[in-house]
């Protein structure tokens, strides 16, 4: 063999396993498909877009809030505004035209009833924090009287009967200020922002109001 082309050889070979190789990849690239304009870069590489669902197609994120069942019939015929639980139960808040005492057990569905004022206080106890906005001014199973609360609605009803002298049924926790019923036949009771002590049935954070006004909230618990 001449010597130029025993020099020649080694790269003879060397060019050859080079074409059998490239011809090799070529196959590999046939499974897989181009990149695109939206797939390629790094977002392809450290994983599936965030819009997107496994299959490809847009994820939907636009999907109402669900409620569990039980909050969704906690109120009938008014929006659940707010909820809150202890280890003694559950309470809705239910939020719709105004009503008066009598019509306010009426907000509250099956399963559900006017939160007394024990079942209120054992979520917010005077000595803890008052109730947040959203539960303020709204209706509680009570009458209140001199001698302090009746569970439920009063006897007398909802009449529209005042006096024009009131009476003092409420003093602040704080001993600063009394509040009176305007001398109505019956008063109700509603929670508040601030504490109040009603006779001999101890305080809470609510306030004593005539039956008859309307209110846009019921407090609705758990039976």
């Amino acid at each position: 063999m001449p010597f130029y082309e025993a020099k020649l050889q080694p790269l003879r070979n060397k060019r050859s396993w080079l074409v059998v190789a490239s011809l090799l990849c070529a196959g590999c690239l046939h499974d897989f498909p181009p990149a695109g304009p939206s797939d390629a870069g790094p977002t392809s590489e450290a994983g599936p877009r965030p819009d997107r669902a496994r299959d490809g197609a847009p994820a939907k994120l636009d999907q109402p809030l669900l409620l569990p069942d039980a909050l969704v019939l906690a109120c009938v015929g008014a929006a659940t505004v707010g909820w809150h639980a202890s280890k003694a139960g559950e309470l809705a808040v239910c939020d719709g035209d105004p009503v008066d005492l009598c019509g306010a057990a009426a907000r509250c569905g099956a399963g559900w009833h006017l939160c007394t004022p024990s079942e209120y206080a054992s979520v917010f106890p005077s000595d803890g924090a008052p109730p947040d906005s959203e539960t303020q001014s709204a209706w509680l199973a009570a009458c209140v009287n001199p001698s302090g609360l009746a569970e439920g609605v009063c006897a007398a009803g909802c009449p529209a009967e005042c006096s024009a002298t009131s009476t003092s049924l409420a003093t602040g926790c704080d001993g600063a200020e009394t509040a009176g019923s305007e001398g109505c036949a019956a008063v109700g009771l509603v929670s508040a922002a601030r504490c109040w002590r009603i006779g001999a049935s101890g305080s809470g954070f609510w306030v004593p109001r005539p039956a008859y006004y309307g209110y846009n909230r019921s407090l609705c618990c758990r039976s």
